[in-house]
């Protein structure tokens, strides 16, 4: 069996709850490595069980999000807290024993519940339309915040001080009994005592002993010589893991986006692990130096943990040609010096449009672009035939240059396809961004080499910001080039599929003898 062990973690203390009210949900990307890893095993009906070391009351509908909605998974506050896997069930706050009088104001964002002289509840609903909390007031002082679970019952309760601080939070039972109970000023977790029996101790220091307690004694209990584990490597538990689990079966999965830079305590927290899978060349790089330098026999595979599927491809079809730019990444004096190049090549062009691509709303780099790219626009338009007749809402539609934001996988699957070609110059290119251009046909011009665009074949490497213009020349005019670049890069859909991904795991992890 493989378990995937993910790290879908809060930013603070990561055993603690991601829940949040529907408008202060981020735009930011939920997928990543065990998202992706674990749609390309379903699809290809590959038998996995997720482990969720954390406690997360809308679990379910995460999964649902992510595509994972059907998949085994296996909660460690589940087993604390004694619940059983359920489908979701949303609670209608109605339905709830409100003290007689009760007054419900509908806001935009909350419901507030007026239930007595002094005292009011606001209610909170997630973005899929669940209760997820509920507040009590005490003449306008938060006293408890109640959290439901996606599956219809009160999960756990949290404990404000005079200072409208969290200072203590009860974990429930399906009856509403108190199972244990974190103290947040120490730390310490304190056993219910009618629960002894299920614990080794009656007090914690922290709730990680009480994580690792559950996860090894689940180990334990489903052992057998042919499971692997593949974790997401996170500095949070990596070191807990490596204590519970036989590192010959362990493999650690280094996601760049999870974990941008590697620190030497990072290293040492995976270097029991049998085998790293590493998704960027800079640290793939880093790592087999530190093989070496330890003398460690590690394997390690670099891969895409996105695989690469067929799009659609628009751009033949529009009228204008759209150059797709990444500025994530780079200082704003590099975003400048391309744009010194690239503005003049599309203003000179015939219905050539740039698109600057960015995963961040309101990036420094957006912000200070702004005026310039608002000055060229304007330009633009004042250039056009009957300028003078135009409304508003046309002149605003004349974008010479434009910023699409990008925050989500499925943003960039919608964009790619209307794309003629991409530039990233990252030193390390957006590697989405590469899989979704080969998925897409589409050539790509690099600074730097990578397996995913090979020089001349489908795409160029340059490396001055002076060549863009004759790069673009040799996918732009003409057909011939653009052609066999988008020819080349059906080819490596195959190679970069979801079954050939999943073959190289097994191979790496299983062998050859148990490889599926």
């Amino acid at each position: 069996m493989k378990y995937l062990i993910p790290a879908w973690y809060h930013e603070d203390e990561w055993w603690r709850d991601k829940a949040m009210p529907f408008y202060e949900t981020h735009f930011t990307t939920e997928f990543d490595d065990m998202i992706s890893l674990g749609n390309m095993l379903a699809k290809h009906n590959k038998s996995f069980e997720l482990i969720c070391l954390n406690y997360h009351s809308e679990l379910r509908n995460f999964l649902y999000r992510n595509g994972l909605f059907e998949s085994s998974y296996w909660s460690v506050f589940d087993a604390i807290q004694g619940f059983e896997p359920a489908t979701p069930q949303p609670i209608d706050y109605r339905d709830l024993h409100w003290p007689q009088g009760t007054e419900f104001i509908y806001t935009p964002y909350i419901v507030k519940a007026y239930t007595g002289a002094h005292t009011s509840s606001n209610i909170y609903m997630s973005q899929e339309g669940y209760m997820t909390w509920i507040e009590d007031y005490q003449d306008d002082q938060i006293d408890k915040r109640y959290i439901f679970d996606d599956r219809g019952f009160l999960s756990s309760v949290t404990y404000f001080n005079q200072q409208a601080q969290p200072e203590k939070i009860a974990y429930l039972n399906r009856e509403g009994h108190i199972v244990i109970e974190e103290h947040l000023d120490t730390g310490k977790v304190v056993v219910a005592e009618a629960f002894h029996d299920q614990f080794k101790q009656a007090e914690y220091p922290s709730m990680k002993e009480v994580i690792q307690e559950y996860l090894a004694a689940y180990i334990e209990t489903h052992q057998n010589p042919h499971n692997t584990y593949i974790a997401a490597s996170d500095s949070r538990h990596n070191a807990l893991l490596t204590e519970v689990i036989n590192g010959q079966h362990l493999t650690f999965s280094l996601f760049s986006r999870r974990q941008p830079e590697l620190s030497t305590s990072d290293l040492q927290t995976i270097s029991t692990a049998q085998h790293w899978l590493v998704d960027s060349q800079t640290q793939a790089a880093q790592l087999k130096q530190y093989r070496e330098d330890t003398e460690l026999a590690t394997d390690i595979m670099q891969h895409t943990p996105f695989p690469a599927t067929i799009l659609p491809n628009l751009s033949s079809q529009l009228h204008e040609t759209e150059i797709g730019l990444m500025i994530d990444g780079l200082a704003l004096e590099e975003v400048n010096q391309q744009l010194d190049v690239l503005i003049p090549y599309v203003q000179e062009g015939e219905d050539l449009r740039l698109v600057l691509l960015t995963r961040h709303s309101r990036s420094q780099r957006a912000e200070a672009l702004k005026d310039r790219i608002d000055e060229v626009n304007e330009a633009f338009a004042k250039a056009q035939p009957g300028y003078m007749l135009m409304d508003e809402t046309q002149i605003a539609e004349l974008k010479l240059v434009r910023f699409e934001f990008i925050p989500f996988e499925a943003d960039i699957v919608k964009l790619i396809s209307t794309l003629r070609i991409m530039i990233d110059l990252n030193h390390e290119p957006d590697l989405f961004l590469q899989i979704s251009s080969i998925s897409a046909g589409i050539p790509q011009i690099n600074c730097q080499p990578t397996e995913y665009m090979k020089d001349k074949a489908n795409g160029l490497l340059i490396s001055r910001n002076s060549e863009l213009p004759q790069a673009l020349d040799t996918f732009l005019i003409g057909l011939k080039n653009w052609n066999f670049a988008f020819a080349y890069s059906v080819q490596l859909v195959e190679a970069y599929s979801s079954e050939k991904l999943v073959q190289q795991l097994n191979r790496l992890i299983e062998g050859e003898i148990h490889g599926a």
